[in-house]
């Protein structure tokens, strides 16, 4: 069975935090000894740039939610996100990166 690695992107007025692309890798690593793929989780506003990027570090497929209401960060809106796309794609391991709003969005969901 393929397993499913997500991987939060955190960004700021659509540049992507280098501890995002981190977190990429250690997911491109971890479906490598599990044999599965790569999601990475795009949220903002204007920030479809992010998902080619995403790819080109080593996410096999992007989930992208592009919406004004997630044009700013707010923990209870990316919450509500991430826990929906969750119960719909089912992944086995949601990964995030070691930054105040990773760790801050990790606890809330």
């Amino acid at each position: 069975m393929s397993e499913k690695i997500w991987v939060y992107v955190d960004q700021f007025k659509g540049e992507a935090l280098p501890a995002s692309w981190e977190a990429v890798h250690a997911a491109r690593t971890l479906a490598g000894e599990l044999g599965g793929g790569v999601t990475a989780l795009v949220f903002g506003e204007g920030v479809e740039s992010l998902a080619q990027t995403a790819i080109h570090y080593g996410a096999d497929e992007v989930l992208l939610a592009d919406d004004a209401t997630l044009s700013d960060y707010r923990g209870e809106a990316y919450a509500a996100t991430l826990t929906k796309l969750a119960a719909e794609g089912q992944p086995q391991v949601i990964l995030f990166p070691t930054t105040t709003r990773g760790r801050e969005l990790a606890a809330m969901t």
